[in-house]
This record gives structure tokens, sequence and C-alpha cells, in this order.
């Protein structure tokens, strides 16, 4: 028999977080996909199970545990199980007490099966090809099992989404106080633990995206799959990370700190993916606000939820990690994106008064900066407290940008083509200082950082805004993939290019 490492995490806090995350995204997945995209459960079953199998082939070929991969595959088979109770009960009418009844006897069966013939049903044994198909197969029904149980019970009790979820929490806690104070068999605690998250992700999913008519926040299928999804997807992020092994120390001092350096370094790379990461924060930021019409109250906590969980994972890196480091940059594009539409759309403060106020809370960041370290530059950065400085003065600066951008095509009148253009030359004339003059570099860098976020902001509208404001009328959808798409090429191509010239 096939013996291979490990296949699947170990049971930690952070498993069972993203557990119940992965489970509320099934819940509100499968919802999107067959009734707000219209494609039904039918259609929807089918790309799903498609995609499952796609993604299970991967993790089968896989010969260890890779958080991204494993991940992925839950994220899914929780989608697909909620799809097969779905369709069992409102394609062919079967009731929720029979679905409850036979899930619980076919899960009962792959146990008794799996049991039989490995004589383990333990997560930590799981590292042959034959136990991590009974592990799927298991993992499957107890979604399937889930799902028409919190639905019976939600149905029979009318309990309405909060009161489920505290129902299933309770329940969750009781499991949890058996194991650690009353001996509770580890394996059947954790089997009973896994099968009860079901039904409070999807309680917990129902209540922030069903309309508040029906008892819900009304955030939507939509917004609260996003936010789920970033969370889930920052968390794997810092679990990859945290698995791999720290790296040797060099001897000589500056290499070491090169070696330790957690911020990209500033080539012409850095600007044209910087650039590209501001585009994408303009028409991610009205995506989230305006395309899924969350307002720019949500769309402000939604974007600073995910950037804090990205800084923090980004600051407890053990050094520069391009993929993790871009797309921190690209959360703060966001959020700046929000923090300026909120301060004058909302608040009503005008982007004249919301410049000046970013440009104070910037002067006073770098201040602080300097005042601390009496230094600014921005390579290399190995220390935790400069690091966290330099991110709070980037949200500051992404921010300010967004602003003024905004206040050229708005309270100046230019278009989004003429805006880019202007701040263009803002860049062209900080790239001739920097090579023909001796004006501080960290200057320099401040300021094309600054402007380089109004010129990508211009560039993003002109993609994105009605062809009658001077646009190219292009779903921000679309926008932010395409553009997406051109950052990966260009961070994947300097780091191939970094690679050879290192070898």
């Amino acid at each position: 028999m096939e013996k291979m490492l490990n296949r699947v995490p170990e049971i930690t806090i952070y498993f069972w977080i993203i557990k119940v995350l992965a489970t509320t995204v099934g819940e509100t997945g499968a919802d999107f996909f067959a009734f707000t995209m219209n494609l039904g459960l039918g259609v929807t079953s089918y790309i799903m199970g498609g995609l499952l199998l796609i993604a299970l082939f991967n993790q089968f070929r896989i010969k260890r545990y890779v958080p991204l991969s494993y991940w992925l595959v839950v994220v899914l088979i929780s989608i697909v199980g909620t799809l097969i109770t779905d369709r069992l009960v409102d394609d062919f009418g079967v009731s929720l007490i029979t679905t409850t009844i036979v899930f619980s006897l076919v899960l009962l069966a792959v146990f008794g099966f799996w049991y039989l013939s490995e004589k383990t049903l333990a997560m930590h044994s799981i590292n042959t090809t034959k136990r991590e198909l009974f592990y799927w197969v298991a993992i499957l029904f107890t979604f399937a099992l889930g799902t028409s149980a919190g639905d019976f019970l939600g149905e029979s009790l009318r309990l309405g989404y909060a009161n489920s979820a505290l129902l299933f929490g309770a329940a969750i806690a009781i499991i949890t106080v058996g194991y650690y104070y009353f001996k509770m068999n580890a394996i059947l605690a954790f089997w009973l633990a896994y099968i009860l998250t079901r039904p409070l992700g999807a309680s917990i999913g129902d209540l922030l995206s069903q309309p508040v008519k029906n008892g819900g926040f009304g955030y939507g299928t939509v917004g609260t799959s996003m936010l789920f999804l970033s969370i889930i997807f920052s968390l794997v992020i810092y679990l990859s990370f945290k698995s791999k092994k720290r790296i040797l120390l060099p001897s000589n001092e500056e290499d070491w700190e090169r070696q330790l350096n957690k911020v990209a370094a500033v080539t012409i790379f850095f600007w044209i993916m910087k650039i590209l990461a501001t585009t994408l924060g303009e028409t991610a930021g009205d995506f989230i606000s305006m395309s899924l019409n969350l307002g720019y109250y949500v769309g402000f906590a939604v974007t600073f939820v995910i950037l804090t969980v990205l800084l923090f994972i980004q600051i407890k890196a053990d050094r520069h990690r391009p993929v993790l480091y871009w797309t921190a940059i690209i959360a703060t594009t966001t959020a700046g994106t929000e923090v300026s539409d909120l301060m004058d759309r909302s608040l009503g403060l005008g982007y004249t008064a919301g410049s000046l106020i970013l440009v104070a809370g910037l002067l006073t960041v770098l201040a602080i900066w300097y005042y601390r370290d009496r230094d600014l530059s921005v390579y290399p950065i190995v220390r935790q407290d400069a690091e966290t400085t330099y991110w709070v003065a980037i949200v500051f600066s992404n921010s300010l940008g967004t602003a003024f951008g905004d206040f050229l095509t708005s309270n100046m009148g230019l278009s989004y083509v003429q805006g880019a253009f202007v701040t263009a030359g803002v860049i062209g004339v900080v790239i001739a200082l920097h090579y023909h003059t001796k004006l501080s570099e960290v200057l320099l860098f401040w300021i094309a950082f600054i402007f380089t976020r109004p010129f990508g902001a211009t560039f993003g509208d002109f993609l994105t805004k009605p062809v009658d404001h001077g646009g190219l009328a292009l779903p921000r959808g679309y926008a932010s993939i395409i553009t997406l798409f051109l950052l990966a090429f260009v961070l994947v191509f300097s780091m191939r290019r970094k690679k050879t010239r290192a070898s």
C-alpha cells in the first residue's frame, strides 16, 4: 500500500475557524450560483461537481499536506454537499427528515467500512490513498447531513437564523467541554463537532446574507461569500508560510538584513506592479461598494477587515514573500478607495478636506517613523515596528492618492485620460529629479508612491466609467480580473528574472 506523509491538517483553532468559514461559503456560494446567477440547482451541481473532481485529483496527486489544495477541496465539497441536499429536497421532493436519516445511515456505513478496512478513524493516520478516499467521502456526507439536519431543525422549531446559530454553537461547546473535562473519545468528539459546524456555518451564512425582512442582515450572498473567502484565503496563506522552515541567517550583516527583509525592492517592476495594483484597487473597491450595493460603510468595514488580516500575516512572515506582499498592497489600495469615497460621499467632507486630512495623517506617520528611527528608508525593512509604520504610511498614501485623483476629475473638471496624463507628468518630473538632482531618494519615493495611486485610479475609472462620462464602460468585475491577470504576469516574470540572475 502506498505510504505518504499525512495529507490533512492538524486539529488547531485555525482548522475550526476555516472549517466554519468554509461551511458558510458552502451555503452562500450554492445560493449565489443557483439563484442569484439563475443557473438553477441542477446546472450548479454539475459545475461544482466538476470543479470538485478536478480539485480532488490535484489533492490526491500531491504527496503531502498543502493548505491551499486541502482547503480548496473543503470549500468546494461544502458547496456540493449543500447542493446534494437542496436538490433532493427542492427538485425531487424528498423530505428533510428522510434526507437526515438517510445521510446519517450512509455516514455510519462509511465510518464502518473505513474502520473495518483501516482499524482507525483518526485524522493523524491519513497517510495512504485509501484512507484519504474514505476521509473525503465521509467529509462529503458530513456536509450533506449537516445541511439536512440544520434545515430540518431550523424549519421544525422555527428558531430563526440567529437562534439556530446559537443552538448549534452551544452544541459544539458541550462537545468541547466533554472532550476536555470528561474524557470524551477524541475521534467521536471530532466527527460530531465536524458535523455540527455545517449547520452552524449555514445559519451564520443565512443570517448575514438573507434580507432583513426574513430575519437576516441583508448583505447578500455575494458580499458574504467574498468576505468569508477572503478571510479563508488570508488564513490559508498564513498557514502555508507558518509551515515552512525558518531560513538560515547569513554571516554578513548587510546580507543578513537583505535576507530577512520584509518588503519589495524598489525597481522598475515595483512601479509597474504598484500602478496595476492601484488600478485594481480602484475597480475592486467600486465593485464592492457599488456593484454589490454594499455601500461605503459596509465596503469600508469589509476591506479593512481583509486588510487587517493580511497585514497581520505579512508582518508575522519570516521574510519577503512576493505574493503575500503584493496581495497586501492590493488590499491597501482597495481600502484606500473605500476611505476616500466614505470621507467624500458618506461623511460629506469633500475631496479637498479629505485630502488635507489624509496629508496630515501621512505626515504624522512619517514624522513618528523618522523620530523613532532617524531614517525613512523603505528598503530593506527587517524590524516589525518599522514594517508596521511602513504599512500605515502606505495606507495613508494610497487613500490620499485616491482622494487626489477624484479631486482632479470631480473638482478640476478633468477627464479620466487628462487626469492620468497630469499624474503621469508629476511622476515623470519625479523620475527626472531622481536621476539629475541630489534630492532625497526617500522624499522622491513617497511623492511617486502617492501619485502612482491617482494615476492608477484615473486609469481604472477610464476603464469602467460610462462612455458619456469619458470611460470605456467595462464591467468592474471584468476590469478587475484583467488587471489582476496583468499584475500576476508581471509578478511571476519578475520573480523568475530574479531567480535566473541569482543562479
